[in-house]
């Protein structure tokens, strides 16, 4: 009985599109993780700790933080077009791979 109230009253939630989204352009550091990834698909050497000291030494990470760390990145262009690419709205790390059961 109780999983059945429980199931009724999740079919009843909406979903606020628009607050979410709110909230991942927010957090720009979600990201970083797929600035990490591109990087080491090219072979960058240290891509962790490059990655990991740019995010740790910023209190906020914001788009224009993330921008200016690509720029200063001592990479080949075509990486670097690459990197900008990712967004918030095109990242979506390992979800595709999780399975909900």
């Amino acid at each position: 009985i109780g999983f059945k109230n429980c199931y009724k009253g999740l079919l009843k939630l909406d979903v606020n599109k628009e607050k979410i989204k709110q909230d991942l352009y927010k957090n720009a550091a979600i990201i970083t993780e797929g600035l990490q990834v591109v990087l080491k698909k090219h072979g960058i050497q240290n891509s962790y700790e490059l990655v990991k000291e740019f995010s740790r030494n910023n209190k906020k990470i914001t788009r224009e933080n993330i921008v200016e760390f690509i720029v200063s990145l001592k990479i080949d262009i075509s990486i670097k077009k690459e990197l900008l690419l990712i967004n918030q709205d095109n990242y979506i790390g390992n979800a595709n791979k999780i399975k909900i059961y």
